[in-house]
């Protein structure tokens, strides 16, 4: 059991990490993004479908970094809707965001009905282990270097300043010959790309490879996760690990067998309490919250 909880943390937390983090990359340049949920799906329905296709037998377990790349390459297109609608049209970010997850849910519900003819689609791809430790996994370790390298690029790079500078000041960054709205276009498809890495790793890690057509809602967990971190990549990551000992504490009292007559009665209650927990925690911490000053506004260079 110990082996199992252990397994899940690491991979729940890596999915997490990566997800807030998405959201983080665009709400730091001044973009609402409330799609990390839809990213996720186009993201993980590419991955499955690239694994229906190419590891049938499920024995080509290594295709599954080529199956993240094109996860990740498919958010990141999909997510230039959301950016012309949102950027260029000057749309409402959460209007464009909504619409977006509709989008991309529907999507996912079409393809595995044409792909499979019913309501999933198996990719075959199991968890990678190395040394057979059950913690340290090949997920946890793309996602920590994910987030070490955002961490340098706020902290240390004149980029990443700027990045920031456009969702607290953008007129001032604009009147310093630098285009915000290039940036917030790069941040969005950055934004997406890492949540379809998430979206697979969702797959793999807590669908045992079997996409139905969600994912469960953590894109949204993962916005509450980011407003608990404060927009800051070393609070975001010790937010992503307690919420995953809560998901995966959850999951193995509620599947566990033997664990007395009470907890196997309210095995649903008690697989639901991370996200009531998680929902109290983000209404206590958003009272605390400092986003980006300009989050949620369309830039209009003209307006000053």
């Amino acid at each position: 059991m110990l082996n199992s909880l252990f397994g899940n943390i690491s991979i729940f937390f890596a999915i997490f990490l990566l997800a807030s983090l998405a959201g983080m990359i665009a709400e730091r340049s001044g973009m609402v993004n409330i799609a990390i949920e839809g990213y996720m799906i186009i993201g993980a329905l590419v991955f499955s479908v690239f694994g229906f296709y190419t590891n049938k037998s499920g024995n080509n377990q290594g295709m599954q970094i080529l199956g993240m790349i094109f996860a990740m390459l498919a958010a990141a297109a999909f997510s230039l809707l959301h950016s012309f609608a949102s950027i260029k049209m000057k749309s409402n970010h959460i209007v464009s965001g909504v619409a977006i997850n509709i989008l991309a849910s529907g999507l996912g519900l079409f393809f595995i009905t044409v792909i499979n003819g019913s309501d999933f689609v198996a990719s075959n791809f199991t968890r990678i282990w190395f040394i057979d430790a059950k913690f340290f996994n090949l997920y946890i370790v793309i996602a920590v270097a994910i987030a070490v390298i955002v961490g340098v690029y706020f902290a240390f790079t004149k980029t990443g300043m700027r990045h920031a500078a456009c969702g607290e000041n953008p007129h001032s960054v604009a009147a310093a010959g630098i285009s915000v709205i290039k940036y917030r276009f790069i941040a969005m498809t950055v934004s997406a790309a890492i949540a379809g890495l998430a979206g697979a790793m969702f797959v793999v890690g807590r669908t045992a490879g079997i996409f139905r057509g969600d994912t469960a809602g953590w894109g949204f967990l993962a916005l509450g996760i980011m407003i608990v971190g404060q927009w800051r990549t070393k609070f975001i990551f010790s937010a992503a690990l307690v919420f995953a000992t809560l998901f995966s504490f959850g999951e193995a009292i509620g599947s566990s067998i033997g664990v007395g007559t009470w907890f196997a009665d309210n095995k649903m209650l008690i697989q639901a309490l991370p996200y009531i927990i998680s929902l109290a925690v983000m209404v206590v911490m958003a009272k605390y919250s400092k986003p980006p000053k300009v989050a949620g506004e369309t830039f209009d260079k003209s307006q000053r």
